[in-house]
């Protein structure tokens, strides 16, 4: 269905009170759930739909999209094939039918194939590296895989980067990294049509470019187009999975979305790609441990997610950071990465930062958060524990902007009640690569960044009580902060510098590459 345009935040509200109220024409009150699930809130669409009366022209699209939404994929393909079947359903939802039952085959395990190909002889150190859901404008220097296989090329690795977007008429070489995309010039209409295209587009470029290996980094699809060109040439791949990608999708929806059809068909199919690579590589030992538990041997790595690239300088002062985004020198400032939902753990955050007012009557608290619409969500939280006056939110700041913001900060709170969706913890390891200490919830994901008492300081999850107390005392103690955070910065550096993430993914490749031929290839 097509997507509308937003209006402004309080235009919406006003609107969907009206409609909730019955005091809309049922046609608009169906746009309006389109909007609403436009804006992530598929709560205020699901009580548009309970109104709308059946056979409402587009509402079986409607409900079909709030229902993969939520998870439902086979409900959204049978009400839609209700809706065809009835002749009820217009072209634009006989296409969506087609989409949704395309995206339904691929989580029960539809997956591209190619025929056997024979191919030269693999080139010794050279590495093709895939990234097909992405779609940077090569040659994209500045993101951090980027920094990690230009270092793995000066370590004497031929690397080849293939990304997703449209072809080009040949590879963009920058720090000895040859990139090219996938992309086809006309994309097929499904995403199982268009990962058949990447996987031929693949295996046409591992033809010419030769590797001894393969690199599959991200989620499902990008293993999908790797394996399947593994599997023609005979060539061993890795996986490299940053974060959880099933536990993302479930973050950024409602409760009732974990646990869904979709969130289980994406955890099967993730674990899948995992265990069917010759190396799987994850960013955590918690991860690494459930994956060794179903795979014992050597298949299973830890590899950190590396930094990003504008975070290897040596950090501005805190009290020139202070100047640039706008922060008073002399008070008391703590930080925080907002995230979606309560599991963040910033209500913890607010409730002992009114603890803590106590003693530091000046405190502010400086929460970063994704976008504008984050706002009235945090300042409503504030209030609530009577500290709106010394909230100050950073919303959608660029990366430049974000960095300076925790280096300003004298401490970056890490609050979580449960593990983070994302690669790792969001703004902790940026924090430790300034030079600022981290106070962090005692979980297994965010006790792998914050060494305790070294690097920062651990607390249990959802006790704003003791929260108060170690940030009080480390509030009070500017020697304390300056040594854990110069160590912080000495420790991320080393672990999560390109050089040392590319050593880790250096030793994966050449456990698999062999100067021998690969199985199934020929000189």
């Amino acid at each position: 269905m097509p997507h509308l345009p937003r209006r402004p935040a309080a235009r919406y509200e006003a609107r969907l009170a009206r409609a909730l109220a019955g005091r809309t024409d049922p046609r608009r009150a169906r746009r309006l759930a389109e909007e609403a699930l436009d804006r992530g809130r598929p709560e205020d669409a699901g009580h548009l739909l309970a109104l709308l009366p059946p056979g409402l022209p587009g509402l079986a699209g409607t409900k079909a999209r709030h229902d993969r939404e939520l998870g439902r994929l086979t409900e959204s393909v049978v009400g839609l094939r209700r809706a065809v079947a009835s002749g009820r359903a217009g072209a634009a939802e006989r296409r969506q039918l087609h989409r949704h039952e395309d995206e339904l085959r691929l989580l029960s395990g539809l997956r591209p194939v190619l025929p056997a190909a024979v191919g030269p002889r693999p080139e010794p150190g050279t590495v093709l590296h895939v990234r097909a859901a992405a779609a940077p404008a090569p040659p994209a220097t500045s993101d951090r895989t980027h920094a990690v296989l230009a270092e793995a090329a000066a370590q004497g690795r031929r690397v080849v980067r293939a990304t997703g977007g449209r072809r080009g008429s040949g590879p963009e070489l920058a720090d000895g990294v040859a990139h090219h995309r996938l992309g086809p010039s006309r994309p097929a209409p499904t995403a199982s049509g268009r990962l058949q295209q990447q996987a031929q587009a693949l295996l046409d470029l591992a033809l010419d470019v030769r590797p001894a290996v393969l690199h599959a980094e991200g989620g499902h699809a990008d293993a999908l187009v790797v394996r399947a060109v593994a599997e023609a040439l005979g060539l061993p791949w890795v996986h490299q999975q940053i974060g959880c990608p099933a536990a993302r999708w479930a973050a950024r929806r409602p409760a009732a979305a974990a646990g869904s059809e979709v969130h289980r068909l994406l955890a099967a199919r993730q674990t899948e790609s995992l265990l069917a690579a010759d190396r799987a590589l994850v960013a955590d030992r918690a991860a690494a441990r459930r994956l060794e538990e179903l795979r014992p041997g050597p298949a299973v790595r830890t590899v950190p997610v590396p930094l990003d690239p504008a975070s290897l300088g040596a950090p501005r002062p805190a009290a020139e950071a202070r100047r640039a985004v706008g922060l008073p020198a002399a008070v008391p400032v703590l930080g925080a990465v907002a995230g979606p939902g309560e599991s963040d753990g910033v209500g913890d955050l607010l409730r002992a930062a009114a603890l803590v007012a106590a003693g530091a009557p000046q405190l502010l608290v400086v929460v970063l958060a994704d976008g504008p619409g984050e706002r009235a969500r945090l300042e409503a939280r504030a209030a609530a524990h009577g500290v709106l006056d010394r909230l100050r939110v950073v919303a959608g700041a660029a990366p430049e902007r974000r960095l300076l913001v925790l280096r300003a900060v004298d401490v970056l709170v890490a609050p979580l009640r449960a593990p983070a969706t994302g690669p790792e913890p969001p703004g902790v390891a940026e924090a430790l690569a300034a030079g600022t200490p981290v106070v962090a919830s005692r979980l297994s994901a965010l006790a792998e960044l914050v060494a305790d008492g070294i690097t920062g300081m651990l607390t249990p999850a959802g006790d704003p009580a003791t929260l108060a107390t170690v940030l009080g005392m480390l509030l009070g103690s500017p020697a304390v902060r300056r040594c854990l955070g110069d160590e912080a910065r000495r420790r991320a550096l080393a672990e999560r510098g390109p050089a040392a993430v590319a050593a880790a993914l250096t030793a994966a490749w050449d456990e698999l590459a062999a100067p021998a031929p690969a199985r199934g290839a020929t000189a």
